[in-house]
């Protein structure tokens, strides 16, 4: 089984940025309140309003604001469904893979790919090699 780490370390930024969110809710509910640092719980309750969770939701609440999440924010089906592994929770790994269909269902009806940021990334790639070049004087 993967870590989280050698999971998010396979995926563009912008993918696991936009993905941060839900992991940051999935460690709040892994952890006791109480257990977890003040300065670590405000990133992790400010990450749950960005979600769109409000204080005190049962467990369908939150599976259906990281579902609504995941549509706004255009997360990877392929990362959720990847991170869904990673956890225990028998209803947080369904409400991810229910986000994940979804998400991929979507993208096939306007006729995306899976993972539409791969080409961003390639791109990018090719344009640091042309800036990179720029800077180098032929003798």
């Amino acid at each position: 089984m993967n870590t989280l780490d050698q999971i998010l370390s396979r995926y563009p930024a912008e993918d696991v940025k936009a993905a941060a969110p839900v992991i940051a809710v999935l460690g709040l509910l892994a952890a006791p309140v109480n257990e977890i640092p003040p300065p670590v719980l405000t990133k992790l309750l400010k990450a749950a309003d960005t979600v769109g969770l409000k204080p005190g939701a049962s467990m369908e609440e939150t599976a259906l604001a990281i579902d609504a999440y995941c549509q706004r924010a255009e997360v990877n089906p392929e990362l959720l469904s990847e991170i869904a592994l990673t956890y225990r929770d028998k209803e947080v790994q369904g409400a991810l893979n229910t986000a994940a269909a979804r998400r991929t269902k979507a993208l096939k009806a306007v006729g995306a790919k899976a993972t539409p940021t791969a080409p961003k990334v390639q791109k990018k790639k090719a344009e640091a090699k042309v800036k990179a070049s720029r800077g180098l004087k032929k003798r």
